[in-house]
């Protein structure tokens, strides 16, 4: 029960980034996914926590993809581990912004 509890949250915490305004076909000429950057523990105690959150967000975007996706655009999630660590976060959200160049980002 606890662990359909957590997938179930996981997906509906993912849904409000999910929304379509913002995301029209030419936003970015050639891009075929929308990605969304996640900063958020994946070690140490709480893994386990957010390894449910993460596979329910998974979910609510397998879903969404398979509905046509975001605009035509398959959603990604691309997620960084930060360590419970607010320095980490900061560099992750650089990294999210600058490389990864994610269209959304959110931290958990």
């Amino acid at each position: 029960m606890l662990r359909r509890t957590v997938l179930t949250s996981g997906a509906a915490l993912s849904l409000p980034f999910l929304s379509t305004r913002g995301f029209a076909a030419s936003d970015r000429p050639g891009d075929r996914e929308v990605l969304l950057g996640q900063s958020t523990l994946l070690s140490a105690p709480f893994a386990s926590v957010m390894q449910s959150v993460n596979a329910g967000a998974k979910l609510a975007l397998d879903a969404v993809n398979a509905g046509g996706g975001v605009h035509g655009r398959r959603a990604r999630i691309v997620s960084m581990d930060d360590e419970l660590k607010p320095e980490r976060t900061a560099v992750n959200f650089r990294t999210l912004h600058n490389d990864v160049a994610a269209d959304r980002k959110l931290t958990l």
